[in-house]
């Protein structure tokens, strides 16, 4: 995607967020703030738009009898009726923020984004104070955000959301090892001992502790507890019941820059596609979104793309499978296959193995350090983007799993 269509993507976006009123002046007194992002919610429950994440920690703290009111991030496009319990936004507010730092990177004047970071400061501050909460847990919460909170001595959590290693720009330690604890989160809640080596390289030093939690949403499906109603009805969905071994592909937005190439379709490898086509009559293919491909123009351009591409042929599905829980939908694969989704490691833990078709991501390519564990353990290969390559090791992963079996 060139950065003219970025730029286009965020004016529809923002225009889209316009439609929703703000309503972060409503706010009340909570004991815990919880705030997302529209990407966030990718699960349909109750014919409402839920949050996995978020809705996760909703639950467990609504369980210890916590009041909690959440926050979306601008642009939030979803209209309010829409979502499974009330979420407050600030989109209007934001877009006068949006436009000094806009002003200020084109004309190059430091001051216009001293000043946009410091009216997103006040809204935070704002906020802090109506609600006055025990804890503020976000995913990936901006510096203006962190020092508010700090100011006010409230504990911030980052709770991760994805891929956490050295190269992220957000948790990497040659990115943030110089970023002052004030714009910094007093704590990273995150899935397992490997990003919190990650974070832990540069962050200890800080005073920032970073706590293993586990994955909230897998955690729910992996012992269901009797009052969790979303997860007994969850389970019982299915999209495949012929026999065919299953496999999932998990789509991933944003790819044109790792694929560079003039013939790539902007979703997925060429040799996958191929590969997908070629084998249809003998495999189920479970085509997933990726919940940043759910909402707005991106979903648009997904369900043509794959619409283009798959629509008539029985065995491939990417509406339910894309609604569907992904505890749930992993229940149902035998293999799973993505550049380099996240679901590599959710994948892994439920036991399912993973095909990755960047090569970047073998020893020596520049995403190398992506899922080292799941590699070492063998739950992940890279495979390539060449269809014969994809098609073979399909064969020997169901043909070693049947066996065993």
């Amino acid at each position: 995607m060139t950065i003219t269509n970025k730029k286009i993507l965020t004016l529809l976006a923002a225009l889209r967020g316009l439609i929703v009123r703000d309503s972060w002046r409503r706010i009340k007194k909570a004991d815990v703030l919880l705030i997302g992002h529209d990407h966030h919610f990718n699960y349909i429950y109750n014919k409402k738009l839920y949050s996995p994440l978020l809705g996760s920690m909703f639950e467990e703290k609504t369980a210890q009898h916590l009041h909690v009111i959440t926050v979306l991030k601008p642009f939030s496009a979803i209209n309010p009726r829409n979502l499974w319990q009330p979420c407050l936004t600030y989109n209007f507010y934001h877009i006068w923020t949006l436009g000094l730092r806009c002003l200020g990177r084109i004309f190059r004047v430091a001051s216009f984004e001293a000043r946009a970071n410091h009216r997103e400061f006040k809204l935070w501050e704002r906020l802090l104070i109506e609600a006055s909460p025990r804890e503020v847990i976000a995913i990936m919460p901006e510096a203006p955000l962190c020092e508010a909170a700090r100011k006010f001595k409230i504990p911030i959590a980052d709770l991760q959301h994805g891929v956490i290693n050295d190269s992220h720009p957000y948790y990497g330690e040659r990115f943030r090892k110089h970023t002052p604890p004030s714009h910094l989160p007093t704590q990273f809640l995150v899935w397992h001992e490997d990003a919190k080596d990650t974070i832990s390289k540069w962050a200890h030093s800080k005073g920032i502790e970073t706590r293993v939690v586990g994955h909230p949403w897998l955690k729910r499906f992996s012992q269901p507890s009797p009052g969790d109603t979303l997860v007994r009805e969850a389970i019982k969905e299915k999209v495949f019941s012929n026999g065919k071994p299953t496999i999932l592909v998990s789509l991933q937005w944003g790819l044109e820059k790792y694929y560079p190439t003039s013939d790539f379709n902007g979703f997925m490898a060429t040799g996958l596609e191929k590969a997908i086509l070629n084998t249809c009559n003998i495999y189920n293919w479970m085509l997933r979104l990726h919940p940043a491909q759910l909402h707005g123009r991106r979903k648009v351009d997904a369900l043509r793309y794959l619409n283009s591409r798959f629509a008539g042929r029985s065995n491939i599905e990417w509406i339910r499978s894309s609604y569907l829980a992904l505890p749930v939908a992993l229940s149902q694969c035998d293999l799973h296959i993505t550049s380099f989704s996240t679901v590599v490691t959710e994948a892994a833990w439920m036991g399912i193995r993973s095909g990755i078709t960047d090569k970047e991501v073998s020893i020596g390519g520049i995403r190398e350090n992506y899922y080292t564990r799941e590699k070492k353990s063998g739950m992940a290969v890279v495979i390539g983007d060449n269809q014969q390559d994809i098609e073979n090791w399909i064969s020997k992963e169901l043909f070693s799993k049947f066996l065993c079996t």
